[in-house]
């Protein structure tokens, strides 16, 4: 399949390298931007560009055309890449907020905070635009050197579903859903049992989660555990084996072993918690705003609550000594961001355009369109108090913590840190031994290489 991308690239590139130089004129810029959008995102994106090409004829002076050029979420970075080893890169791109951090690392970005035209005094003041952390997964400390590589498009986040009918079948309230992990373990108990009818066994589960880093940080951030700090010269080290750390993989751990309230879907092969959800079969999961409409098209009825918080008992065994240390909920982060490429011709305009895109009347329009999560903090105020799904994951998103800011992100998820936390999973290394593990491969095998 790689191969296919690449032989596709070095065709496609060369057509898409000479149509943005012959476009280019003293009166008229033609801008390129790689997109990821779906028909309806991709219909709304194109009204908002017209909107930016007059006011930007009108304000300026100069015919402005932004280009979308859909390419496959999953490869982008693959395209990205190659694209930056051909020195053929689009102007702009809406890269995945976990990706931004390499890229400024492999020095294919543009640091907006050093643009003639950077519309504040610092990042710090540009932040305050938007919300804290979709926000900073563009800020990047690069050896104590601290900039702004993007701005944030889209945000989203998990937070707890819970079925309706498999409440209301064991006596639950199916109006109320867990407000702490405790409650959670105990509706769990209840909603976790066999069936036999007609011969025909069916187990039902009162939770199902998946393994991997990103899917953790939920319970992470529920501790209120960081997993790396950087001091003052942007060295790095890792905390992944710290009390607090242990102390919420622990919790993850025990709903699978200890428990006996998760299904193992997050094994190879078992019924991943969507369609348990979607069959049945799972009464809460974690899931993200994506999954509402495909919940509701199947008739499913469901609601949709914060991350529970976990208990004064729990915390003070994590080491969290005063009651307000601990974080009323706790959930990741996702979404994308809007970059520019170093080799843009026109990198101030594509700032304009960014910063159009991410502006208060633009981003309004497209989360009330759309039903996504505001990342402008005005629209964010204006619109928090909304009801329903969409209402909810607003104010979860307000606990949410931010990913690791290092290079090689995908690596340490998936060849370091997911593998030692499906070995606790499994019963075959305690968690502390786990993450301690995990914490000695990243700080030997990713962070002494980028603190050199």
């Amino acid at each position: 399949m790689r191969w296919l991308i690449f032989i596709f690239l070095m065709l496609w590139l060369p057509l898409f390298s000479c149509s943005r130089r012959s476009s280019l004129g003293s009166s008229r810029v033609r801008l390129v931007m790689w997109v990821t959008y779906q028909e309806e995102e991709l219909g709304l994106f194109r009204q908002i560009v017209r909107s930016f090409a007059r006011e930007y004829r009108r304000r300026k002076g100069l015919e402005v055309e932004v280009v979308p050029q859909r390419v496959p979420f999953h490869d982008l970075t693959t395209y990205i890449r190659l694209a930056a080893m051909a020195g053929k890169t689009p102007d702009i791109a809406r890269v995945d907020a976990l990706k931004v951090v390499d890229m400024a690392y492999h020095k294919v970005l543009v640091r907006l905070d050093e643009l003639s035209n950077f519309d504040a005094s610092s990042w710090r003041e540009k932040g305050r635009e938007f919300l804290r952390v979709p926000f900073m997964t563009n800020v990047v400390n690069i050896r104590g050197e601290v900039h702004l590589y993007g701005l944030p498009e889209q945000t989203t986040c998990l937070a707890l579903f819970w079925n309706k009918d498999l409440f209301a079948k064991v006596g639950l309230d199916p109006e109320r859903p867990p407000r702490t992990w405790e409650e959670l373990i105990a509706f769990a108990k209840r909603l976790t049992y066999t069936e036999r009818r007609g011969g025909v066994v069916r187990r039902y589960y009162g939770f199902a989660m998946r393994n991997s880093l990103w899917w953790t940080m939920p319970f992470f951030a529920c501790f209120g555990a960081k997993l790396f700090q950087t001091d003052g010269r942007g060295r790095r080290s890792s905390l992944l084996g710290d009390r607090r750390a242990c102390a919420a993989f622990q919790l993850k751990v025990d709903l699978y072993r200890k428990y006996r309230v998760e299904a193992g879907a997050w094994k190879s092969g078992a019924i991943s918690p969507e369609l348990g959800f979607l069959s049945n079969r799972y009464a809460m999961i974690l899931m993200g705003p994506w999954a509402t409409e495909r919940f509701r098209a199947r008739g499913i009825r469901f609601g949709v609550g914060l991350i529970p918080r976990i208990g004064v008992r729990r915390a003070r065994q994590a080491g969290i000594v005063e009651a307000g240390e601990i974080p009323r909920s706790g959930t990741n982060i996702g979404g994308n961001n809007l970059v520019i490429f170093r080799s843009s011709r026109h990198k101030e305009i594509a700032y304009d355009f960014i910063r159009y895109f991410t502006s208060y009347e633009v981003q309004k329009l497209w989360c009330l369109r759309l039903k996504q999560i505001p990342v402008h903090r005005r629209v964010y105020e204006e619109l928090r108090s909304r009801s329903g799904s969409l209402g909810v994951f607003m104010r979860q998103i307000r606990y949410a913590i931010l990913p690791p800011s290092i290079p090689g992100y995908g690596r340490l998820e998936a060849d370091i840190v997911n593998p030692e936390m499906e070995l606790a999973l499994q019963g075959k290394k305690t968690v502390q031994e786990a993450l301690q593990s995990a914490s000695e491969r990243v700080q030997r095998e990713i962070l002494e290489r980028i603190n050199r």
